[in-house]
């Protein structure tokens, strides 16, 4: 066996290894907890397969959730296999989304989608809003409720993750409406030949059915196997299907999930998944094999256990016996406040008091704080801000979703494709260069029923004297710089000189107006040019697929595109797998982040607020009260407490009065008030003496300071603890010897049982946890750091330092009816 693989089996444990060892040909379902190794083993399957079995890289696939996740495991493939020949860039990695996208670049041609491209989400809506008003108003809907195309556009969505299409959906519907609407929708897609995010995964497995273009694949892995659909669940058959005569290279599958971290179920992912394809491949005679990972490598013994304590709470669940690999331990730390900015401040107290440790052990960027939803973080942002303490949020798309990078991605897609309606429709009068709203309005209609091609159609119609002297003079400045621009397009594809787009993107600054448009505003100038960057530092992938069995080179289509749609189709790819996981994780900053947006992200203590009835569980998400919709709460709430390695924090609120019209939070969340304290939590922090600050230490790999005094900063910590979360103190820790110090907050800061749901009241073990003191408002100053203007490097990630409101979309929906949309009219 080669010495690299030798090396690296040594390094599993058993389960781990059992996994990585199977026979080629067989199933294995792996169960893989919070923190169990899944992608140390995924790495070492793929490296057994490639060493061991002998399969070239180019026959094997393997899916992730994220590009972030594709390129971690290329990037610790390429060190496992340094020394040897295997080019580990031939390998097909990457989302479903991304490997269907490739699969119908080069073969789509067989079905009619040669030359698609990606419709984001914006092409979408857009789309959809000439769908509705083509179609008329829905006569099932009030007069009063407005056409919402992003609603429909979700409920069309969800029809294509489960694989039905416009023709099933038409004869099984008892909505005719959507029925109509959907196939509208389709036909608008196809004329702009375009494929939408779903369509990626709907037309690749329309191929695959028609044509064995994948019989070359030995091995397929997905990874995050919990958070699939079911058309994702019927393209891995396909992909797997494999060899058309040989059955040792058919149906060889290894899958990896926890059905305890499924929270996509918005998204249509299905936990039932993993019975599924035990029972699909037991029905053609082939075993499928269980494997659970229990030796959990990142959370201590009482993390595991607290979070073993809410999955309990299930039903039809198996338990987990997690086995923590680290020797000390922490209790988890409960608090209840009275109200979200006194929440705020008991979190901000915490982790001013972890800061505050000699030596550091803690730094900013090992503390993260997780929200179950975005709206959450307002209150905690206010309250770092007035400490002076830098936070990082991860806000999912920020960067390429700012109004001047999506105006400039627009002008780019005009130049690389002379199709692209949609694109040049939102920029052909932005900047305004006279073109008004009638005139907009029939250059729209004369695009959207000629047979030429956009820009042909644009060209004949300015020649044909229908427009007034400026509209027509605004046009033909517009079509010069596109025609200028292609110009330079034109060369690079020649003679791949960097010098022709670095002219390309300074003649579209310039000549479109974008560069006079925001030259007061140096953030934007700053934002375009991290785009224009990107563009040249931008090199495509290697897509070669490999020949299917049977097939010729006749069968395999051209690549039609150019470096500018590449760059354009990558980015949008990721727009709709990634999600917000920053660069500046490693920056001395604090996490703030969704719980959906931490996923498969760690660190030494997180604190996880809004353990509230209607908070955690969120009622947006429980309106219909099923135990399904209860149970996926359930798991969101796992997921975040598993994400802390050394310490975690929860704490609730309840509050007299609701804010922002909504009803006020009155009771505990339902997820706490089954759970034993004594057992697997505390109202104060394990962590009050120097035995255990000294194992805390050595957790965190930290040399410890034994001459500080911890009793002395104790007193000090419990005496200012009140009137700090009340508002009524300022402590400064600078001053202090700082340290980690007794963390009695609840009795300190209480004086009578917080209100919890009827029906859970005599179930509750909260009654130590104490009503605070009638709430005194509390305004803390408000200041704004800048946003940061540097991208992350080509695939971004979406990260933001506290900022003022985003940028408005580029286009919003119709409704709005902004200047520099002049043909979309309020109603």
């Amino acid at each position: 066996m080669p010495r690299p693989l030798d090396e690296l089996l040594g390094s599993l444990n058993e389960s781990q290894r059992t996994a990585v060892t199977a026979p080629l040909n067989s199933r294995i379902c792996v169960i893989a907890g919070p923190g169990t190794g899944k992608t140390k083993l995924l790495v070492s399957r793929v490296a057994h397969l490639l060493l061991h079995d002998q399969i070239p890289p180019q026959q094997i696939i393997v899916t992730t959730f994220t590009k972030k996740a594709a390129n971690e495991m290329v990037s610790r493939l390429r060190s496992v296999l340094q020394n040897t020949d295997i080019d580990v860039d031939r390998l097909m990695v990457g989302t479903f989304h991304s490997i269907c996208y490739r699969i119908i670049k080069k073969y789509g041609h067989l079905i009619g989608l040669e030359g698609f491209t990606i419709a984001d989400e914006k092409d979408s809506v857009h789309l959809l809003e000439e769908c509705l008003d083509k179609i008329g108003k829905n006569p099932q809907q009030n007069d009063e409720e407005k056409q919402d195309p992003k609603r429909y556009r979700a409920k069309i969505s969800s029809l294509k993750s489960r694989a039905i299409t416009p023709l099933a959906f038409k004869k099984t519907c008892s909505d005719e409406y959507l029925s109509s609407l959907y196939d509208a929708y389709q036909e608008s897609l196809t004329a702009a030949k375009l494929l939408d995010f779903d369509d990626c995964l709907v037309r690749c497995h329309e191929l695959l059915l028609q044509y064995p273009v994948l019989n070359f694949v030995k091995s397929v892995l997905v990874d995050e196997f919990q958070d699939t659909n079911e058309i994702q669940l019927q393209l891995m058959y396909e992909f797997a299907k494999g060899h058309p005569t040989n059955p040792n290279f058919q149906n060889n599958v290894l899958i990896v999930g926890d059905p305890d971290q499924s929270i996509y179920g918005f998204r249509d992912a299905q936990v039932g998944n993993f019975k599924k394809m035990a029972t699909f491949y037991e029905k053609r005679g082939l075993g499928c094999n269980t494997i659970l990972l229990q030796e959990n490598y990142r959370s201590t013994a009482s993390i595991l256990d607290f979070s073993e304590s809410i999955m309990r709470q299930q039903k039809s669940r198996t338990t987990k016996d997690l086995r923590s690999q680290k020797a000390a331990t922490y209790k988890p730390v409960l608090a209840s406040l009275k109200g979200q900015e006194q929440e705020a401040r008991w979190i901000v107290y915490q982790i001013e008091t972890l800061l505050s440790l000699p030596g550091q052990p803690l730094r900013h960027e090992d503390i993260a704080i997780l929200f179950r939803a975005a709206y959450q973080t307002r209150a905690v942002e206010q309250e770092l801000t007035r400490r002076g303490i830098p936070y990082l949020m991860l806000r999912g798309k920020a960067f390429w979703d700012r109004k001047e990078v999506v105006v400039f991605m627009d002008y780019l897609r005009v130049v690389s494709n002379e199709n692209d309606r949609l694109a040049l429709v939102r920029t052909l009068n932005y900047p305004k260069r006279g073109i008004g709203e009638k005139a907009m309005k029939i250059i729209e209609h004369e695009l959207q029923n000629s047979a030429n091609s956009v820009h042909q159609t644009l060209v004949e119609f300015c020649k044909s004297g229908q427009l007034p002297s400026k509209t027509k003079e605004g046009l033909s400045a517009y079509l010069g710089l596109i025609e200028r621009c292609r110009g330079h397009l034109d060369h690079y594809e020649m003679t791949h000189d960097k010098s022709s787009l670095e002219r390309l993107s300074s003649e579209l600054l310039r000549g479109s107006g974008l560069q006079s448009e925001f030259e007061d505003d140096s953030n934007k100038v700053l934002n375009i040019a991290e785009v224009q960057r990107q563009l040249l530092e931008f090199e495509p992938q290697d897509e070669q697929i490999e020949l299917f069995v049977g097939g010729s080179e006749a069968d395999q289509g051209d690549d039609p595109f150019n470096h500018i749609q590449k760059f354009v189709q990558a980015i949008g790819l990721f727009e709709s797998e990634e999600s917000a996981q920053s660069k500046e994780k490693t920056t001395s900053k604090i996490t703030l982040s969704t719980i959906h947006g931490s996923k498969g992200l760690e660190w030494h203590a997180v604190f996880v607020p809004g353990l509230s009835e209607g908070v955690l569980p969120a009622g947006f998400a429980i309106t219909d009260n099923s135990e399904q919709s209860a149970d996926e709460e359930r798991r969101c709430f796992y997921v975040a407490t598993t994400r802390a390695k050394t310490l975690l924090y929860i704490s609730s609120y309840t509050e007299e009065e609701g804010k922002w019209g909504r009803k006020p939070i009155e009771a505990v969340s339902r997820f706490l008030t089954k759970i034993r304290p004594d057992s697997t939590c505390e109202f104060q922090s394990a962590i009050c003496s120097k035995k255990d600050l000294a194992s805390l230490y050595q957790l965190l790999a930290r040399e410890y300071d034994d001459t500080f005094d911890i009793d002395q900063f104790a007193s000090m910590y419990k005496l200012k603890l009140s009137e700090f979360v009340k508002g009524k103190a300022n402590i400064d820790f600078s001053n202090l010897s700082a340290g980690f110090v007794s963390a009695r907050k609840t009795r300190d800061i209480s004086t009578s049982a917080p209100v919890y749901d009827k029906d859970n009241r005599s179930q509750s073990s909260f009654s130590k946890i104490t009503k605070a003191p009638p709430k005194k408002r509390f305004n803390p100053p408000r200041q704004i750091t800048p946003i940061s203007t540097k991208a992350p490097s080509y695939v971004p990630s979406r990260a933001t330092a506290p900022a003022p409101k985003m940028a408005p979309p580029y286009i919003p929906d119709r409704r709005r009816a902004p200047a520099y949309i002049p043909n979309r009219k309020a109603p």
